[in-house]
């Protein structure tokens, strides 16, 4: 759970940024990476 917390934190950064430049690639990166926005999503 931990390693996963760690990548979920790092994914959200990458994912912010890359969704204030493409929505549609931040849409994508989500599907991809999934286990990581369950993860910032329960925060």
């Amino acid at each position: 759970m931990e390693f996963c917390m760690g990548g979920g934190i790092i994914s959200s950064s990458v994912i912010t940024k890359i969704q204030l430049e493409l929505p549609t690639s931040k849409q994508f990166n989500a599907a991809s990476l999934g286990t990581g926005t369950d993860v910032f999503n329960d925060g």
